[in-house]
């Protein structure tokens, strides 16, 4: 079976070695970065190495958002998977993410197992799958 090559995009370094520790758990996945930023991501994408990102929404800033759904347009037309990943669920930025192209919207609390199943069934199709 082929793995799939994840990439996990989130600023706090914390939540990011967490993400990259559960999700490469998983004998499907391979977690090929964990990454800070954006352009960190989209630079791999340009190199060949991702098939799907896991991106965490930073509502730190107030274009936090703005910039998210620019890089998520962008990665989206490179054919690139986008997984969302949210501290709470918010319907505008949801509608928004998916309107750019992000296939997924999930909220950072699932469980390990969810979370890999949400991630490995995502396809790049422009619309939530799931909204969790």
């Amino acid at each position: 079976m082929k793995r799939t090559r994840l990439l996990i995009v989130e600023e706090h370094s914390a939540v990011r070695t967490a993400l990259a520790r559960r999700l490469g758990a998983s004998a499907a996945i391979e977690v090929v970065a964990a990454v800070a930023e954006l352009a960190e991501a989209e630079a791999a994408v340009v190199a060949g190495t991702v098939d799907k990102i896991v991106v965490g929404v930073s509502r730190a800033c107030g274009s936090g958002l703005e910039a998210l759904k620019h890089a998520v347009a962008r990665l989206y037309a490179r054919g690139v998977v986008v997984v969302v990943l949210a501290s709470y669920a918010d319907d505008v930025e949801r509608e928004e993410l998916a309107a750019a192209g992000a296939s997924h919207y999930l909220l950072k609390q699932l469980g390990s197992d969810e979370l890999i199943a949400e991630i490995l069934g995502a396809v790049t199709d422009g619309a939530i799958i799931s909204a969790l």
